[in-house]
């Protein structure tokens, strides 16, 4: 469905998801042929299996069994399993308004960089003086918030 999107969103994620798309068809494909027929031909049962086989298939076997268990378990309660989802499902409304969320951040960061040169004999009360006259300027604006700045650093190196 992205991927039929229209605007800056489908613009964005269109390759992504007909590529995404394409990957699962194919690979839905392979998993229904391919895979079967390679595993008929190359997996052999053997009853003659080496320890460490033997041991790899009894963990198996355990957590087969505890799966199945858990599963019974679970499809018996199946009330305390539809309250549960019910809860879940009402609480990803909540849980959306509170997740911030954007597709692209703002352009505008509201920072603005300056890197100004001095005559080689400057000091840094020199210095001082003409970045005041800067501050003086920023904070004039209405958006002006907060200033920070480095004298006396050679740009140079």
């Amino acid at each position: 469905p992205i991927g039929f999107l229209q605007g800056l969103t489908g613009a964005l994620f269109q390759e992504f998801a007909l590529t995404l798309a394409g990957a699962v068809l194919i690979s839905g494909v392979v998993a229904l042929t391919l895979s079967p027929m390679m595993c008929s031909k190359l997996l052999r049962h053997e009853e003659n299996s080496s320890g460490f086989a033997h041991r790899l298939d009894e963990l198996f076997e355990r957590l087969k069994q505890r799966y199945q268990r858990s599963l019974h378990g679970t499809l018996n309660t199946r009330p305390v399993v539809l309250v549960f989802a019910v809860l879940v499902l009402a609480l990803i409304p909540a849980l959306l308004m509170f997740t911030e969320s954007e597709l692209a951040p703002e352009e505008d960061q509201g920072i603005v960089f300056m890197m100004a040169s001095a005559p080689k004999t400057a000091n840094l009360d020199y210095l001082n003086a003409y970045t005041d006259q800067f501050l003086e300027i920023f904070q004039s604006f209405p958006e002006y918030y907060s200033w920070f700045q480095i004298n006396g650093f050679d740009g140079v190196q």
